[in-house]
């Protein structure tokens, strides 16, 4: 056996493992080097990571479109530039979406404007529907976009991708300003004062369709002037306007109950067996367990100035005061926290991670991680600002001023 050490010196300071010079004469150089080969030449780089030697010695990673390659556990992959996306899971283009632009995978792949335009990562808001009358408070299932009318009491609904004209979902009496969705029904208020001449009413209708039928009407005492409305479990509960909180099953199999009294306990929210009040005459947020409480039942929170717009998750309670987004964890070790500023007030929803709410004041729309400190603006100049809702893929809140409903991808 003839060494090739002192011819190929170099070669054996990297490699030095000798090679029967007969190998070569043979044509067999590269033999024996592919990726497994127990007998495959070493190298010093880390094949986990390196890429030119990914996996394997002399692997290299090869360079896709805006990205640059990287080695990730012995695997070429390719990290996409800022604004570029490999929106299409085809590694072979590589990062070919420019995230900046591409109105269905505005700032992220995946992410829909749902309509409107990308510009710089950011989609637009659209007007989802107008020429509304009456507009205050919108609910969501994900489908459609519902809201209830002070003009003729009725509810109306939209698909979120947008419809040639509301279709009616329920006729009432007069003025109606809450609603909330469940997965069949829709329910809603048609409250009796200003000199209105129909008794105050909870109202439910089939959402796909059907006859509207009455929770409670006069001259039952949970009829007058009935406000808030809210589903959960298998109950509906709503609040009037003299304070007392009153809760029915779903299925009217027994009369209307109330709850509790708390003087303007206008913002209702719901999770497991509690109702959370906000107050703006009490200046603070109360907790009432379904199967009723004191009366004033005990407060979660006081010193909170005009509480409203009241939201929770299950785990933490949000609401708004005349200055400040605040939230409330319901394991108590921290109490009331003010996380964020607000101007005059606003009304509040908690989606999934997130947090977005309304401040009527300036007509803008901000949004935060719901474990966050530092919102974000989304939306400015939207006349009088009111209701607010979220699904998984969009927010959505009504401008009184403007009739319209606006939608913008999350």
């Amino acid at each position: 056996m003839r060494c090739l050490a002192p011819l190929f010196a170099l070669a054996l300071a990297i490699a030095p493992a000798c090679r029967d010079v007969d190998s070569f004469a043979g044509g067999d150089l590269d033999a024996g080097t592919g990726p497994g080969d127990a007998s495959a030449s070493t190298c010093d780089a880390d094949t986990q990571t390196a890429i030119d030697d990914c996996g394997s010695c002399g692997n290299r990673c090869p360079v896709r479109a805006n990205g640059v390659p990287e080695c990730v556990a012995g695997a070429c992959s390719t990290k996409c530039n800022p604004g570029f996306g490999d929106c299409d899971g085809n590694p072979a283009n590589g990062c070919e979406t420019s995230t900046r632009e591409d109105a269905e995978h505005c700032g992220a792949c995946g992410r829909s404007c749902g309509g409107s335009a990308c510009t710089s990562g950011k989609c637009a808001p659209t007007k989802l529907v107008t020429g509304i009358t009456g507009l205050y408070t919108i609910s969501t299932d994900g489908a459609h976009v519902y809201w209830s009318s002070e003009t003729d009491g009725g509810v109306y609904r939209c698909a979120v991708t947008g419809c040639s004209a509301p279709e009616k979902v329920g006729s009432g009496n007069e003025r109606s300003y809450f609603l909330a969705v469940d997965n069949t029904n829709v329910y809603w208020n048609n409250n009796s004062t200003n000199g209105q001449t129909a008794p105050g009413r909870v109202f439910f209708a089939p959402k796909n369709g059907g006859l509207t039928d009455v929770l409670t009407t006069a001259p039952h005492a949970s009829a007058q002037n009935p406000t808030q409305v809210i589903h959960g479990g298998t109950d509906v509960f709503w609040s009037s306007n003299e304070g007392t909180i009153w809760r029915i099953p779903k299925d009217k199999s027994t009369e209307p109950v109330a709850l509790t009294k708390i003087q303007n306990s206008g913002s209702l929210a719901f999770a497991g067996d509690t109702l959370y009040i906000g107050s703006s005459e009490a200046n603070a947020v109360f907790s009432c367990a379904v199967k009723g409480c004191t009366t004033p039942p005990p407060p979660l929170a006081t010193g909170q100035t005009k509480a409203g717009g009241i939201a929770t998750d299950g785990t933490t309670v949000f609401w708004a005061t005349t200055t400040d987004l605040v939230s409330y964890a319901l394991d108590n070790k921290a109490g009331a926290v003010k996380r964020a500023p607000i101007a005059g007030g606003g009304r509040v929803v908690v989606e999934g991670n997130d947090l977005f709410w309304t401040e009527v004041t300036t007509g803008k729309v901000f949004t935060m991680p719901k474990t966050g400190n530092t919102p974000t603006q989304i939306a400015q100049s939207q006349p009088d600002l009111y209701g607010i809702a979220a699904d998984t893929k969009y927010v959505y809140w009504a401008s009184r001023g403007e009739g319209a409903i606006y939608k913008l991808a999350r």
